[in-house]
């Protein structure tokens, strides 16, 4: 059994624990959102190219 402080209970470990997940969570989607754009951009450029290669415009 784990002994702590009697200032610190273990509601306020359980809630310092969910509020870091929380954080790691959001850098996380962060990071998934600003990849997502990134891979979209690609996309649109590459159709863009290969539209101009064969004589299309695709806008």
């Amino acid at each position: 059994m784990l002994l702590l402080p009697n200032w610190i209970s273990y509601s306020y470990l359980q809630a310092r624990g969910n509020a870091i997940l929380q954080a790691s969570l959001e850098r996380r989607k962060q990071a998934l959102h600003e990849r997502r754009l990134a891979l979209e951009q690609d996309v649109f450029i590459s159709i863009r190219i290969l539209g101009s290669t064969v004589g299309c415009f695709i806008l």
